[in-house]
């Protein structure tokens, strides 16, 4: 499988905002995510026979925030 490979950014909030309000996270996450990553995860959980493909960059993970 070829597939895209990215960094999830995910902030916990305690409510879904309404139209135009604002509302403070509690928590920042970062984790793998990616549809090409998701579906080859998926496939080997079934079963299947897995090889990805992917390219990891070289930036510095604190730039990412």
């Amino acid at each position: 499988m070829l597939g895209s490979f990215n960094m999830d950014l995910v902030v916990l909030a305690p409510q879904l905002p309404e139209p135009g309000e604002t509302v403070l996270g509690t928590e920042f996450l970062r984790g793998p995510g990616g549809k090409g990553s998701n579906q080859a995860i998926a496939a080997a959980r079934l079963g299947g026979e897995v090889v990805f493909v992917g390219a990891v960059g070289a930036e510095d993970r604190k730039s990412v925030v």
